[in-house]
C-alpha cells in the first residue's frame, strides 16, 4: 500500500517513473543537479580547491571562496525568496557560472531568489 503524505509532482502517472518525468522537464531538480555537478567538474578549482570564508556577509547568503594553486573563485548562494544586493570586492569581475537572474552594475550585484553565482578574478 502506498502512503500519501507527499503530493506527487513528477510521478503522477503510475506507469511512469519520476526520473522519466524529470528528464522531460528542463526546470526539474534532476536537471538542476546535473548542471551544477557538470559545473563543479569543469574546473579543478571547484573540485579540489580549499574552501575559505568570504568577507561578504549577508543574511540568507552563503558566500565562500575556493582556492587552488594561484587561482580562486567566489561562490555565492542566495538561500532566500527575495533578491539580495551585494557589493563585491574589486577582484571579483567575471561571472564563471550563474543560475537565475543576476543584475550587475560594476561591483554592485543583485542575486535573484534561490540563485547561485560563481565569480572568477
Amino acid at each position: 500500500e502506498e502512503t500519501t503524505w507527499i503530493e506527487r509532482r513528477y510521478s503522477t502517472n503510475r506507469e511512469k517513473v519520476a526520473v522519466e518525468a524529470q528528464l522531460e522537464d528542463e526546470d526539474s531538480l534532476l536537471h538542476h543537479y546535473r548542471e551544477i555537478i557538470a559545473v563543479r567538474r569543469s574546473h579543478p578549482l571547484l573540485m579540489d580547491g580549499e574552501v575559505k570564508v568570504s568577507e561578504i556577509k549577508k543574511e540568507g547568503l552563503v558566500a565562500f571562496e575556493r582556492v587552488f594553486d594561484k587561482e580562486s573563485v567566489l561562490v555565492m548562494h542566495n538561500l532566500t525568496g527575495e533578491g539580495v544586493n551585494v557589493q563585491l570586492p574589486e577582484q571579483w569581475v567575471d561571472v564563471y557560472y550563474r543560475n537565475g537572474n543576476l543584475e550587475q552594475n560594476g561591483q554592485s550585484v543583485q542575486l535573484a531568489p534561490y540563485s547561485t553565482v560563481v565569480f572568477s578574478q
